[in-house]
Order: C-alpha cells, then sequence, then structure tokens
C-alpha cells in the first residue's frame, strides 16, 4: 500500500483518526492517492441489422453462430432447420447451382443448445439430417434437459441420388428429427412419419440441397396456429420462410450466402 505523502519516520502529522498514519493515505491526503485503474466493460457485439425485413418476414445475413447471441431467449415458436451438418459436393455433372456446403464448426450439440434457449415452452422443432449424422442428431437431444426426441420422419423422393452406384444402395429418402421442448399437440390431423414429395433439381431450386415446401408448410401448420414465428438459422433456398408465408406465419431466417439471401427475398416479395 502506498504511504501518505506527509509520511515521516514518526509517521503522518495529521495523526488521523487520532493515530499516526504509518501506511496507505490519512483522511487529510486521501485526495492526493492516485486512482485505481478500472477496467472498462467488456464490449457488446456489434447488433447485425436485418439484410431484409417486411412486417412478417426478416431474413438476416452473416454467420449463424453470432447472430444466434442476438436472438432473445424464447422469442420463436417453432424451429425448423436444415444445418449444414456434412461438407457437400454435388456429385452431378454441369451442376452451376450446386456451390459445396462446408460444414464448418457445426456441431448438432451447440443447435440443441441454441434451440433450448431461443424456442418458447410448448413448441416443436425439426431438424434435417442424413442417415450418416441421424445418430449424432438423436444422441444430442437426447442429452438435452429441455427437449424431447419424437420421431424420425423421412422424405421420400421420386428417384435417388448418385453415390456409389455399384457398391451401395441408391439413397431415396432424407430423414428430419421431431421433437418437443414440453408438450403442445398437433394443430392438423396426425400423419405418418413418412412423406413424399418429388425431387427439386439445383438448377430449378438454386440451391444443391432444397427441401419442399409442400413437407415444410405440412409441418408448419401442423406445429404452429397462424401469426406464429417460425425460425430457420441454416436457410440456405428460404424453403422454410417460403412454407411460412404461404402458412400465414411469420419467419427469421439467418443465411451467411448473400446469393441465397437475395433468393429469399425473391420468395418473400
Amino acid at each position: 500500500m502506498a504511504l501518505c505523502p506527509a509520511f515521516t519516520k514518526a509517521g503522518c502529522p495529521c495523526a488521523y483518526k487520532g493515530k499516526p498514519c504509518f501506511g496507505g493515505y490519512c483522511g487529510v491526503h486521501k485526495s492526493q492517492a492516485p486512482k485505481e485503474p478500472v477496467e472498462p466493460p467488456s464490449p457488446k457485439p456489434p447488433t447485425i441489422e436485418p439484410y431484409f425485413k417486411n412486417d412478417n418476414h426478416t431474413i438476416f445475413c452473416g454467420d449463424s453462430s453470432q447472430l444466434m447471441k442476438q436472438m432473445p431467449n424464447e422469442s420463436v415458436d417453432l424451429v425448423l432447420t436444415d444445418p449444414p451438418y456434412k461438407d457437400y459436393i454435388s456429385q452431378r455433372p454441369n451442376n452451376d447451382y450446386a456451390k459445396p456446403i462446408d460444414k464448418g464448426a457445426f456441431t448438432f450439440e451447440k443447435l440443441v443448445s441454441d434451440i433450448e434457449r431461443v424456442l418458447k415452452p410448448n413448441r416443436h422443432f425439426y431438424i434435417w439430417c442424413c442417415d450418416v449424422t441421424v445418430a449424432d442428431a438423436i444422441i444430442a437431444v437426447k442429452n438435452s434437459k429441455t427437449l424431447k426426441f419424437k420421431n424420425i420422419l423421412k422424405w421420400v423422393k421420386n428417384n435417388w441420388g448418385a453415390g456409389d452406384c455399384k457398391g451401395a444402395y441408391g439413397r431415396r429418402t432424407e430423414l428430419c428429427i421431431f421433437g418437443q421442448k414440453g408438450r403442445r399437440e398437433f394443430f392438423t390431423n396426425r400423419a405418418t412419419d413418412v412423406f413424399y414429395a418429388n425431387r427439386i433439381p439445383p438448377k430449378r431450386g438454386k440451391h444443391p440441397t432444397v427441401k419442399p415446401v409442400s413437407i415444410l408448410q405440412d409441418w408448419i401448420e401442423r406445429s404452429t396456429l397462424p401469426g406464429e414465428v417460425v425460425f430457420d438459422p441454416y436457410a440456405g433456398s428460404h424453403s422454410m420462410a417460403e412454407s411460412a408465408k404461404l402458412a400465414g406465419r411469420d419467419s427469421i431466417s439467418f443465411e451467411l450466402d448473400s446469393q441465397y439471401c437475395d433468393l429469399g427475398i425473391t420468395k418473400l416479395t
């Protein structure tokens, strides 16, 4: 501790509180003490403004992991998303719209944690995956303290993918995890866990992994009420936002690629 500037061997002559000051600053000379440095508060991350916004739908262009930080707790009524769960490059030739998909730092554990926070109680969620990653998705949900796994839904296409044409069965299905936070009953009829829709070619859908609007709209109408908010943190082709619009629901979408954000705008205007 610093000594009083008036300190001598006999102590401070002010005899602060009746006793000599043998250490620190006495009451009289306290104003001469150097100010202790004050750590400035940590700056808040800058708020990212919407790339597009109208009365019912909002698109943010940026990294989902950063955008998620500005989402309020328990603010959405449904999460419906097709995340980048694996690196993907189309094996079909002459496919100008099939941009490679980079998994990056994505994990199902982080996505489930984000859903736990932003999804309102007694609401549903849908997470697309594949036969290679479905186990990881289910484990992440089952390890959650608030989310409950309910079904693996299957989209059956009208044709199968490429891949190993001579050493593996042709994949004709895609998988989606359905679950709940709390409990909410369906608002339409109960359906089976199998859904049929034609595959959307990337050239027509302008994205390599387009999901069918007919299925997404069905799920949105089954899981939400008109005017509620559907959230997709990995929007891609924005089929979810398009489906929400057709169903009379609001939507919030995150997408890293501005080209796909522009595609979303065309579907919402």
